[in-house]
Formats: structure tokens, sequence, C-alpha cells
């Protein structure tokens, strides 16, 4: 009888749901609106409680006819040890680094211009920008980049309201490479020479960026970075 007169009180004009903020109801119950809440669980959590028991799966159900001895092993016996394969990794063919307001995308072994006061560009030896030439090979990558996000994927996130590479305030400036498209979130390019660089800045330094770069064409190749 005291639910019920409860239930009542709380009952809206038209008897189809119950609230708190009724003209009976109202500051006339110490802990009201948590009772509604209570009464309105009790059917879902009671109906649980009765299913709980047929949903535990009985894992001895087929024991007796799919079970499999286990095989002791016969004394004096070792166990040959499985070779251990190494695959040498594959060299990576690029580089992305962080700039203010934006990223690079440069060779692996690029470092920094400085001037080493020797003629040698870049500060590296002439050998090994000479090995490096007549190592490369033309390429074609799919650069994107979008804001950072706390979960799920910040690209599929990515918001034309955000930034556009092909408009202002972002800026693409590039040598050794060709870019074949640069729209909205992406910039599809292709690297000509041995040392390339791609500069994109221009976005907004209280955000964190996330920049993903995959090579086309080559599927083989793992030389993915963010």
């Amino acid at each position: 009888d005291s639910l019920a007169g409860f239930l009542r009180d709380a009952e809206t004009p038209a008897h189809t749901e119950w609230t708190p903020s009724t003209a009976n109801f109202r500051n006339k119950y110490k802990f009201g609106p948590g009772g509604i809440e209570y009464v309105r669980a009790a059917v879902p959590e009671l109906f649980g409680a009765l299913r709980s028991a047929d949903t535990q799966p009985d894992m001895n159900l087929t024991l007796e006819h799919f079970s499999i001895e286990r095989e002791t092993p016969r004394p004096g016996r070792k166990r040959r040890k499985r070779p251990v394969v190494k695959v040498a990794a594959k060299p990576r063919r690029f580089r992305i680094n962080k700039l203010d307001g934006g990223f690079s995308f440069r060779p692996p072994s690029a470092v920094e211009p400085v001037d080493p006061g020797d003629g040698t560009p870049n500060g590296e030896e002439g050998g090994q920008e000479s090995s490096r030439a007549a190592e490369f090979r033309q390429f074609a990558v799919r650069i994107k980049a979008a804001y950072d996000i706390r979960s799920g994927s910040a690209i599929t996130s990515y918001s034309p309201f955000d930034f556009n590479v092909a408009k202002k305030p972002i800026t693409v400036e590039h040598a050794g490479v060709e870019i074949r498209h640069q729209d909205g979130n992406q910039i599809l390019a292709v690297i000509l020479e041995p040392e390339f660089q791609i500069n994109v800045r221009g976005f907004d330094q209280n955000r964190d960026l996330f920049v993903d770069a995959r090579i086309l064409k080559e599927r083989d190749d793992d030389d993915t970075q963010d």
C-alpha cells in the first residue's frame, strides 16, 4: 500500500509516467527521485538475475565425447626446439618530423640543414649521399593529416572545417617532389629525387596533429609512419 501510494503521487495527470515534479509528490518524500528510479530498474534487474543461471556456459557438457588425451612424452626423449626464423627489417624510405605548426616529410637519414664548414651539404659525407642516390628509386606516397582525438580514428574524424591543405593558412613547400593532388586533409606526391622534402605548416599549434603516410603501389613495403 505504501509503494502504491508513493507511485500514485508521482503519476502525471495522464497516468502514463512517474515523475518527481508532480504537485502531490514534490517535497513530500525524502528520497523521492531515487525511489522512482529504483522501481523502474526493479523489473529488468530481477529478470537479469533470473536469467543469469541459464547463460553460464557448461565447459564439461561434451567432454566425454570430444576429449583428447594428452600425449605423455617418452622417458629420455627430448623435444626438438622449433627454429627461430629472423626476417631482416626493410629499410624505411621516409621519415616524418614535427615542425612548428606542421610536419616535414624527408628521407630517413636526412638531418637538419647545417653548415659544417667543409662544403658538404647538410653536414653529410659525400660518400653517404652518393650511396643513397644509387639505391634510390622513385615512389608515390599518400600523406593524410588530421587533428588527433582521444579515442577512435583521427583520420576518419577529419572535418573540412578543421583545415584544407590546398588553402591558407596551410602552406606546402617541397623539393625533389611532384605534387599530384592536394586537397582536404591529404597530399598525393611522387618522390622524384633521393634528396626530397615536403614541409607542411599552418596548423593550429594548440592541437595535436596526427600524420599518416603510405607508399602506393608497393604493398609489400612496410613504410607507414604515424
